[in-house]
């Protein structure tokens, strides 16, 4: 729905895309191999289930950032993450260089019309892991950005799924749980690296807030906690779109076509979310893709 273009009077030197070239954004849109689209959207609206849709459903050509990194990305990123922690930042560095150019190979093997390879938005960094320089402008310089836009209702069910899981009948005490939530460690180690967790938030939440969430967790009032934490991360993504390294239509947005697409059941289906995404794009001609 958002277009964030250049404006032709502006400089060689100080590109829209937070503040990368333009003799950047074009070599970087030049490079062979798939054209990226970016997955991004607010907090809860399932960019990695998606993105595993993508790939497992529907076999696109997909970048798990945040699979490679063992780390979900927010002060939270811990939950749900394989044993061992994350690599060191020489291994995701190589791990994701092989798994690029793997899908690079695969794409020129099948020939034809160059494909799309899609991949979460994302920040400089992943918990301790560094997107490398060339990959994080790569991302500013994408010729398409999706934004997942989904109800409340379903955030909140994705939230849930995915940092408490199976945690939500535990008591104190109680073993961890096999969902996405369970990590691998019992209910009372999860639920004090939770609370360590939104504690580390008080600063930006405040100490009244971040009491209230803890005692909403201590009492499983799981729904509740996922509302106030989409509240604070709704107002972080809100200001990130807007400024100079974001992903919006004002005047920090990227170079790219940025499109919307909405999900309006109550229940989240990543598969359905998915088909989507591909139906939108296919709706898309050529010249709205900038620069594609």
């Amino acid at each position: 729905k958002a277009k964030g273009s250049a404006s032709t009077a502006e400089t060689d030197s100080a590109d829209s895309a937070g503040g990368i070239p333009r003799t950047v954004v074009h070599a970087a849109r030049a490079l062979p191999g798939p054209r990226l689209c970016v997955i991004g959207g607010r907090t809860g609206v399932g960019k990695t289930k998606v993105l595993q849709a993508l790939r497992d459903r529907f076999g696109q050509s997909v970048i798990d950032l945040e699979g490679l990194a063992n780390h979900r990305g927010s002060a939270f990123g811990w939950v749900g993450s394989r044993d061992g922690g994350q690599p060191t930042p020489e291994n995701f560095t190589n791990v994701l260089a092989t798994s690029w150019r793997q899908l690079e190979l695969q794409q020129s093997a099948r020939g034809g019309e160059r494909g799309w390879l899609f991949i979460e938005d994302e920040d400089t960094h992943i918990g301790a892991c560094n997107l490398p320089p060339a990959v994080w402008a790569g991302l500013r310089c994408a010729p398409l950005v999706v934004r997942l836009v989904l109800t409340e209702q379903a955030r909140v069910q994705i939230l849930v799924d995915d940092y408490v899981g199976d945690f939500r009948q535990c008591t104190a005490g109680g073993a961890g749980g096999s969902g996405d939530g369970g990590n691998a460690v019992g209910y009372d180690e999860w639920l004090a690296r939770m609370e360590a967790s939104v504690t580390r938030l008080q600063k930006r939440l405040g100490g009244d807030l971040v009491r209230k969430i803890v005692q909403a967790l201590r009492e499983q009032q799981y729904d509740a906690v996922a509302r106030e934490l989409l509240n604070y991360y709704d107002k972080l993504y809100d200001a990130h779109v807007h400024n100079s390294s974001g992903t919006g239509s004002g005047s920090g947005s990227r170079c790219g076509t940025v499109i919307d697409v909405e999900f309006t059941e109550p229940s989240f289906d990543a598969e359905v979310v998915a088909q989507l995404v591909l139906k939108r794009i296919d709706t898309l001609s050529p010249g709205e893709i900038e620069m594609a």
